[in-house]
């Protein structure tokens, strides 16, 4: 470049880039301070220095620092530029300012910055383009340097950032809503009541952008709402106006109308975020809340069929699953309350009772059919912990509910997350949660007396075993010569109520290798817990149905013996087709036994 009339004045330690296209840092200065210099020569020297930023920033900055008074007199002339009636020099001398103070890393000169109201009055200008250019410039500095949130928040910039939404233009509010994002972060944007002060705009601004369809924009202002909504201290109330929560919904609503896959993601979500019990109070339209959730279902569904991406995919499901068990979470808090109170037109029973149809018929068929697609801990856990939250409703039709997830290979897929989450305690925690509950249900209706003790066996012992098939077929092929193991119990329990609904945790041929071990290291049948005798009598009589060598085996012949030892058959009976068929099948069967096995 052309180096200034005083070029040889400037210390050497200005010099830059020596070995190729020098720059004079003393000469940049100099130009700009040159009342007579042109806007097209500050042009191209700015644009150089920046050039100069990109390639070599630490040279730069190696110069530049914090401490030189220069520093400080380099920046209030990048100032002084920005009011400059040539806006591609203006434009140049913002990106200059954002560059330096991304890597001038300094709080005194970033308070400076700030004080001198300089950002404050860019942001009031009319000059659109000016405005865009302050907001982007704050998303670069804190992006590089999330210790400003803090400063930049003590400076009141939020507040103007939520003035700056007060406009028709879609890029300056999707800038603003990237800046209110990064200083969502820090905790002063809530304790100190930004995130209060600001609903009003962020809502009115998202309004907008669905309303003119920029759906881009609106998507990120969902996912700003989300996250104040999200994170905002339960003992700062956010919804001011008893019918801001309506609001959000209708927008929500509004927002799922426009059939965009991103911008149903993020209106779910914020719509997540705003099921909680200290933002809704203690009067509650539980109409509108089912109305909505129906609707970010219902569109979640239309996107998955439409999208072929699995990462896509994930994130859809992710939505649903998160959704589904805020809104489980929800009612369980309302079941313990007795404040709130809710409208007329829908109880929390009927609420219930939808969400669980809900699950049935949108969450679980979405889950199965994409299940491969899915790797994230969090959609699991969510998964499993919402599954788990039904067991505590206090409604009819849980059973069946359970029963169904059984026949759906639900405790198949628990058992192979279980077998690979060792390192993850919160999945496996949420894991070991459903199978218990799925236990829990499907025996209440079991009057045996020793069930109880199966389910303490369950509670105790579950946690503990690995749960993939390896580990399954050796502890029940183990010779223990002090009896059942609790972990056999365990995965008799779980192989018995799989056969019961129609799962297949293990292929039928592998399973009665595994049932005719057992029964050959137990040979007395009759002693054995009540519950593991009519565990065994199913599993191979299943297994019957599928391995013609079932017959005749030594391990059919000390069931049967077994069989012929209990004064009451009726505690070991299941009523289901493979028993009644092995019952009429089996050659070492005595008539005593059938008659009283068709019974029953």
């Amino acid at each position: 470049m052309n180096f200034a009339p005083n070029h040889d004045n400037h210390d050497g330690r200005w010099v830059l880039c020596k070995d190729s296209l020098p720059l004079c840092i003393g000469c940049v200065v100099e130009i700009l301070e040159d009342l007579d210099s042109t806007p097209t020569k500050q042009k191209h020297t700015l644009t150089a220095f920046l050039c100069l930023c990109s390639s070599k920033p630490a040279e730069v900055y190696s110069v530049l620092t914090p401490e030189d008074p220069a520093t400080i007199h380099f920046l209030s002339l990048l100032h002084g530029l920005i009011w400059s009636q040539d806006r591609r020099l203006a434009s140049i001398a913002v990106e200059a300012i954002v560059n330096m103070c991304s890597h001038v890393k300094s709080q005194d000169l970033m308070m400076s910055l700030l004080n001198s109201l300089i950002t404050k009055i860019l942001l009031q200008t009319s000059d659109t383009s000016i405005r865009i250019a302050v907001v982007q410039s704050l998303c670069q500095i804190l992006t590089h340097n999330e210790i400003y949130a803090e400063t930049l928040l003590q400076a009141d910039i939020a507040e103007f950032l939520y003035e700056t939404l007060a406009t028709m233009d879609h890029l300056l509010i999707g800038s603003v809503f990237c800046c209110l994002l990064l200083l969502s972060g820090c905790k002063d944007f809530y304790s100190k009541c930004h995130s209060v002060y600001g609903l009003e705009a962020i809502i009115r601004a998202i309004k907008h952008c669905i309303q003119a369809n920029h759906v881009k924009e609106g998507a990120k202002g969902f996912q700003m709402l989300g996250e104040i909504l999200a994170k905002q201290p339960e003992g700062i109330p956010i919804f001011t106006n008893a019918n801001t929560p309506q609001q959000v919904f209708s927008l929500v609503s509004a927002g799922l109308r426009l059939h965009n896959k991103t911008l149903t993601i993020s209106a779910s979500i914020a719509m997540n975020s705003s099921l909680r019990v200290h933002h809704l109070g203690n009067k509650v339209d539980l109409e509108i809340i089912e109305n909505t959730v129906q609707e970010c279902l219902m569109e979640i569904k239309h996107q998955l069929s439409l999208s072929c991406k699995s990462r896509t995919q994930e994130s859809l499901l992710r939505s649903m699953v998160l959704l589904l068990h805020q809104c489980f979470r929800l009612t369980l808090q309302w079941q313990e309350s007795s404040l709130v109170k809710f409208n007329d037109k829908k109880s929390l029973e009927e609420f219930e009772i939808f969400l669980l149809q809900a699950c049935d018929s949108s969450c679980i068929p979405s889950v199965v059919a994409n299940y491969d697609n899915i790797k994230s801990e969090e959609v699991l856990a969510n998964l499993f912990g919402m599954l788990s939250a039904a067991n505590q409703m206090k409604i009819g039709g849980i059973q069946e509910f359970y029963e169904k997830l059984v026949s759906a290979s639900f405790l198949q897929i628990a058992l192979s997350v279980k077998s690979s989450c060792q390192n993850r305690p919160r999945l496996e925690h949420t894991v070991n949660g459903f199978v218990m509950s799925v236990c829990e249900r499907l025996f209440a209706v079991d009057h045996q007396p020793d069930v109880q003790s199966l389910l303490m066996i369950m509670k105790t012992t579950f946690p503990t075993v690995k749960g993939d098939v390896q580990d399954m077929k050796e502890h029940l092929q183990e010779d223990n010569i002090n009896g059942v193991t609790s972990e056999q119990i365990v995965y008799l329990t779980l192989l018995y109520l799989a056969a019961c609904h129609g799962d297949r945790i293990i292929e039928e041929s592998i399973l009665f290798s595994i049932v005719e071990t057992f029964l050959r290291n137990h040979a007395d049948v009759a002693s054995l817990p009540t519950y593991t005798v009519k565990f065994l009598l199913l599993l191979h009589a299943v297994c019957h149905q599928h391995v013609e060598s079932s017959n005749a085996t030594e391990g059919c012949a000390l069931l049967v013996q077994g069989l012929n030892r209990l004064s009451d058959l009726s505690s070991v009976y299941t009523h289901h087709p493979a028993v009644l068929q092995w019952c009429f099948s089996t050659p070492v069967i005595t008539p005593t036994v059938t008659r009283n096995l068709v019974r029953l």
